[in-house]
């Protein structure tokens, strides 16, 4: 679905370098928008997800991290590949270059920041099959970062 986004706007705006419509880089702008707000969706998901696992010592939350994996790279690629048609784009307005290179970094810190759920979770379900033994501390720590990331997903609507 998400593929489908981008090919219509590549369809819609003719090539990608030369003079664009204003009206074609806010579309595209708009759709980068978007993929980034799944993308915190889906990471603040994964990263509740692995403190769930290690509070709760469920393995289903485990494979729900594991299985967005998928996601997540599908979204990183797709918002690689609006920031590279932007880029090629002659951006009149500097609010709008500074936007797209803010959300290539801010893509790859999602990225990593999933890639570290994935690891919590892992090292979530060795740690109890092992019988090791629960600290409080850590889940308290698993909450509050948990909280800001939820904090930095509700900036990002605003």
């Amino acid at each position: 679905m998400k593929n489908v986004a981008v090919a219509s706007l590549r369809a819609t705006s003719g090539s990608s370098t030369g003079f664009m419509e204003q009206t074609d880089i806010y579309q595209y702008i708009q759709t980068l928008r978007l993929h980034l707000l799944d993308m915190s969706r889906v990471s603040q998901r994964g990263v509740d997800y692995s403190i769930k696992a290690y509070r709760l010592g469920c393995p289903e939350f485990c494979a729900s991290v594991r299985d967005n994996t998928d996601e997540i790279n599908i979204l990183h690629r797709e918002i690689t590949e609006i920031v590279q048609e932007l880029l090629l784009m002659e951006l009149a307005r500097e609010s709008d270059l500074r936007f797209t290179l803010a959300s290539a970094r801010i893509c790859n810190a999602l990225q990593a920041m999933h890639s570290q759920a994935v690891e919590i979770a892992r090292n979530s379900m060795r740690l109890l099959e092992s019988g090791g033994l629960r600290c409080t501390d850590l889940t308290t720590m698993g909450d509050v970062v948990n909280s800001l990331v939820r904090l930095c997903e509700t900036s990002e609507c605003l």
